[in-house]
């Protein structure tokens, strides 16, 4: 085949990069005709915008060629011959509303992968109303030619393609904007190998550089993942591992679920500190208002459940100021338009998040707006409610009426098994306003806090796996702070070396833990243990999180300065300059900042100001 039919017919076969090979590489006149015609832009080759031909092919004719312009989704691996070579290509697989005339192998095969695929879904979400087969075509990439001959392949091996793409449908959103597979699917849901591997494979990796992963079956050629030339090459053995490797089954749940059920949910999540997915959820909820017929109510709801999620998850990821403007937005919501509950649960969120914020007065307003209600709603949000009231009334320094809220926290005893959880937080609650009211001379304060600390050890028992495993080290870190109260610095010191690892709240100890020392006397010990807790906070610690684990250094700096030891302001540096970003006017600083002693004294009056 002469070289200027060969390069129209492998534009017509869908594989612009190898015809651009052959117009570059080839030396017959006509070819350099070609590619003078393709500069006068006479005719067009368009190629992938990340293909290093293309940039070969812009030197050569002084400008940008015409550029692929690849939409989101499954892509299929097919082979073509043409002038005696197998030559892979990639196409997109498109839903369509009506089943293929055709009886050839793609046909038969999309439709093995796609019953699959409904298989997988019925499973992890339960019985769907409106679960119809979908039919699928495949589609060249933009703006390359339609195919001439759309039932000119070789083999069936769509079939695990359209299984992905099947729950892409519902679910546009995992983890990238492409995928490529190839691979039969049997009747058992085994993905079955095919041949012509390598073909597909370059041709991937040549027409559709964008592509960074492709499902293959599991073979003897392929037993392990790996990634070549770029190209992340994943095999499995069946359709159920292809699809929760891609989608994940709670991500599946998440996409067919009704807006207020899936905002719901992202509070439910958040409670057990599932962040990420809490975050998901708010987010397609927030997504599938627009495709819902929910009343106005219930839309308002939604939108306050969810944007509350988010917003305090921006906060955990040390976004709090991007956070404060969605927040602010909801305010005027609580009071009105909404029903108790969900008023409850967004009024002890929002408190959560001002109480990062170092806002105590307003997060304490915001709970005094739902007093009306508080005896109405619900056990949990009553829960949520009450715990942040006190969390406020606390970090503000009303430690009597902080001690009455939270005590009327952990008398509520109708929670379900699976909210026990937050009791225990409750109880984790009053042990840490017991030890500030220790601190202040209360001698009954520390029995007080023992008893609190044994109660939510009892109650952690019925809790969930994950929501136990998370209040163990709470409960574990409440201890050794009792213990530090009450000079037992051995015990403490022991239990700490099994805590501080770099995060909260492990970590917080070793300022608990130096305090003790120092009121002994033992300036040197303190001064070690301040050391290891400033050059050990994890490198992940952000936000407000940093500013909690840095909050020893004013300490350090005391000491070193009570020792004449050099570089007194190095350790709290850090520390003041976040705080001071993260609230101005927080440290009242002296007009005069270059007075060492009194620079100090500001850091440590607003470290004893901290809520944690």
């Amino acid at each position: 085949m002469r070289t200027p039919e060969l390069i129209r017919a492998l534009l017509e076969t869908g594989c612009p990069v190898r015809a651009a090979e052959v117009l570059l590489s080839s030396p017959l006149p006509r070819a350099r005709s070609l590619v003078r015609s393709l500069a006068r832009g006479e005719w067009s080759l368009p190629l992938p915008a990340t293909s290093p031909v293309r940039e070969v092919l812009k030197a050569r004719i002084g400008r940008e060629p015409q550029v692929l312009a690849p939409q989101r989704g499954v892509y299929a691996l097919s082979v073509q011959r043409l002038d005696g070579h197998d030559l892979g290509m990639v196409e997109r697989l498109v839903p369509t509303t009506a089943p293929s005339m055709a009886d050839d192998e793609f046909t038969s095969g999309a439709a093995a992968g796609e019953h699959r695929a409904r298989d997988w879904l019925t499973r992890v979400v339960g019985p769907m109303k409106g679960l119809v087969a979908s039919y699928f075509v495949l589609e060249r990439i933009q703006p390359l030619p339609g195919r001439t001959q759309p039932t000119d392949l070789r083999g069936d091996s769509a079939g695990l393609a359209a299984a992905l793409a099947t729950v892409w449908r519902l679910w546009p959103e995992p983890n990238g904007d492409f995928i490529a597979a190839t691979g039969r699917v049997d009747r058992d849901g085994r993905v079955v190998p095919v041949d012509f591997m390598e073909a597909k494979l370059e041709g991937l990796r040549r027409e559709a550089p964008f592509i960074h992963r492709v499902l293959v079956p599991w073979s003897a050629d392929y037993p392990e993942r790996i990634v070549r030339n770029d190209l992340e090459i994943i095999p499995v053995r069946t359709v159920d591992e292809a699809l929760e490797l891609l989608f994940g089954s709670k991500h599946v749940q998440l996409a067919v679920m009704p807006p207020l059920d899936a905002a719901r949910e992202a509070v439910r999540l958040e409670l057990a500190s599932e962040h990420e997915f809490a975050s998901a959820y708010a987010t397609a909820a927030l997504r599938a208002l627009d495709e819902s017929k929910l009343s106005q109510r219930d839309r308002a709801l939604v939108e306050a459940l969810s944007t509350t999620v988010s917003a305090i998850n921006l906060t955990h990821r040390g976004q709090a100021k991007e956070a404060e403007q969605s927040l602010r937005q909801l305010e005027p919501m609580w009071s009105s338009g909404l029903r108790a509950t969900p008023r409850a649960q967004i009024a002890a969120m929002r408190a959560s998040s001002l109480i990062d914020m170092l806002d105590f007065d307003r997060a304490i307003a915001v709970c005094e707006h739902c007093a009306d209600i508080v005896e109405s709603v619900d056990a949990l949000p009553e829960v949520m409610l009450r715990g942040s009231w006190a969390r406020a009334l606390s970090a503000a320094g009303r430690l009597e009426d902080a001690h009455a809220k939270v005590r009327e926290q952990c008398s509520i005893t109708s929670l379900d098994l699976a909210d026990q959880h937050q009791l225990v937080q409750a109880y984790c609650n009053l042990i840490e306003i017991e030890l500030k009211l220790h601190r202040r001379g209360d001698t009954d304060a520390l029995t007080r806090a023992s008893t609190a600390l044994a109660n939510a050890a009892r109650l952690n028992v019925n809790t969930g796996q994950a929501a136990r495993d998370k209040n163990r080290l709470f409960l574990a870190c409440w201890q050794v702070r009792i213990l530090c109260a009450g000079d037992q610095l051995d015990d403490a010191r022991q239990r700490t070396e099994e805590l501080a690892r770099g995060r909260y709240p492990g970590q917080l100890v070793l300022r608990y833990l130096a305090e003790a020392y120092r009121r002994r006397g033992d300036a040197s010990t303190a001064l070690d243990v301040l050391v290891r807790a400033r050059t050990t906070v994890s490198t992940e610690a952000n936000g407000f999180e940093r500013i909690v684990l840095l909050s020893s250094t004013p300490m350090e700096s005391r000491l070193r300065q009570e020792r004449s030891l050099p570089g007194l302001r190095d350790p709290a540096l850090e520390f003041g300059m976040l705080l001071d970003d993260w609230k101005p006017e927080f440290i009242r600083w002296s007009r005069d900042r270059d007075d060492d002693d009194a620079w100090i004294a500001a850091l440590e009056d607003a470290c004893s100001r901290l809520p944690y």
